[in-house]
């Protein structure tokens, strides 16, 4: 799995719109669909809810949410160790 692309995905739902997210990472609002189905193929189970008023997570969602948050986290501190190495 992309963890960047998982890191825009939990953005997205904190946002609560797909267009919201779209503009701030310049994408075309098919692109951020795109992104957004791709990350739940990945994950195997649908996890958010998408409605008039915007999309949130559904219950399995939110179970994993702080499971992603913290996938994401842990690439972001592996990424700043290996530029420390580099260095």
């Amino acid at each position: 799995m992309d963890v960047g692309k998982l890191a825009i995905f939990l953005d997205t739902v904190a946002m609560g719109s797909m267009k919201k997210a779209a503009e701030k990472y310049n994408y075309t609002q098919g692109g951020m669909l795109y992104l957004m189905n791709s990350v739940e193929q990945e994950l195997g189970l649908p996890v958010i809810r998408r409605d008039h008023r915007g999309i949130s997570w559904n219950p399995a969602g939110r179970e994993l949410e702080p499971y992603l948050r913290q996938l994401v986290e842990t690439e972001r501190v592996l990424r700043g160790s290996r530029k420390d190495e580099e260095a």
